[in-house]
């Protein structure tokens, strides 16, 4: 089932709390060609608004500072074998 663009923007709200609450360092990394591979260009969930909006509020509402980091990757994140993969 593909979120809607409503339900990223709570997804960001509530990922940007937890990590205003974390006491570690953090870098969330945004994946400007989608954060799976089922919503790439061209695959079943593809939603560039919705994936956008999910993407653009987080970076947002992350406060960023020398121990909190935001960086936008030109490309896609996919999990496969429970490893991260860039693409």
């Amino acid at each position: 089932m593909r979120t809607t663009v409503d339900e990223n923007r709570k997804f960001a709200d509530f990922i940007a709390n937890k990590l205003q609450n974390s006491s570690s360092k953090i870098c969330v990394c945004l994946p400007e060609k989608g954060v799976s591979a089922l919503d790439a260009s061209g695959k079943p969930f593809y939603d560039p608004e919705a994936t956008g909006t999910l993407l653009h509020e987080l970076q947002n509402l992350i406060p960023t500072n020398g121990d909190r980091q935001v960086l936008w990757l030109l490309n896609s994140i996919i999990y496969h074998n429970y490893q991260l993969q860039v693409f």
